[in-house]
């Protein structure tokens, strides 16, 4: 019992060292008040730019724009379908269905975005209404989303994940 709460006294001391800032206080406190806070506006703002321009290539069909907001190794999961990884591995997802379907009608509500440094969780519903190219009766979906977007080197913001469902009860046969 002794030698269990030695053994449980150094992991916790072991474990509160490696969590503890290597710089001396004094240190930290004098470099995080001589940096610039982030401009958390501008970084919304950015984000906020870039879903628009996501949300606008499913609007309008377009895959080039959907693949122009994507990170080299993003990964798209969309509902009922294998993953779609890498910036070819969307394109193979998003040109047939876009040649098959086109967008009708898309709403996007309940926006949120939190933003984290260099990263972004952007997340909401959406009601999307697809048309078959070649006619036949709409295709209607209802459900929920969630995008985590990443500042890339050069400044701009990419999605790196993107997965969303359906928030209609399953259809039993």
């Amino acid at each position: 019992m002794i030698q269990t709460r030695a053994s449980l006294g150094v992991s916790a001391l072991l474990l509160m060292l490696a969590c503890s800032p290597s710089t001396p206080a004094t240190e930290t406190a004098t470099s995080t008040a001589t940096s610039a806070a982030p401009d958390t506006a501008a970084d919304n703002a950015a984000v906020a730019k870039a879903h628009d321009v996501l949300e606008g290539s499913y609007r309008t069909s377009d895959c080039n724009a959907m693949v122009s907001e994507a990170a080299n190794d993003a990964v798209f999961e969309p509902p009922n379908t294998p993953s779609a990884k890498g910036v070819d591995g969307i394109r193979a997802w998003c040109q047939p269905l876009f040649s098959q379907m086109k967008t009708k009608s898309l709403t996007v509500s309940n926006k949120q975005i939190t933003l984290s440094g260099d990263l972004a969780v952007d997340r909401g519903d959406y009601d999307w209404v697809l048309t078959p190219a070649k006619g036949g009766a709409d295709v209607h979906s209802v459900g929920r989303y969630v995008t985590i977007w990443h500042r890339q080197a050069d400044g701009s913001w990419k999605t790196t994940e993107l997965i969303w469902n359906s928030s209609e009860p399953v259809r039993r046969s």
